[in-house]
């Protein structure tokens, strides 16, 4: 199955069930927005526990995978993908 992301960007075959949206900021007043795949693998009491696929914005990376938290207080980042 083969996902269009938010901003309509064709992404590989990579099962995930979320998007998280990510800013990268370069200097003071430059950034570029963009989506990470990532699969929601459990919560604690202040954050929330993801399995974050590939870098950044980057093709080609999708078989790097890393566990990463984010605080609750930021859940609006994450985005569910539609079936």
């Amino acid at each position: 199955m083969v996902e269009v992301g938010i901003g309509g960007h064709r992404m590989s075959e990579v099962i995930h069930t979320h998007w998280l949206c990510c800013r990268h900021c370069v200097g003071e007043k430059r950034s570029k927005e963009y989506v990470m795949r990532c699969n929601i693998l459990g919560e604690t009491r202040k954050s929330i526990k993801l399995e974050i696929i590939g870098e950044r914005y980057w093709k080609g990376y999708e078989h790097k995978k890393r566990i990463r938290y984010l605080p609750k207080s930021e859940k609006w980042r994450l985005k569910q993908c539609q079936k």
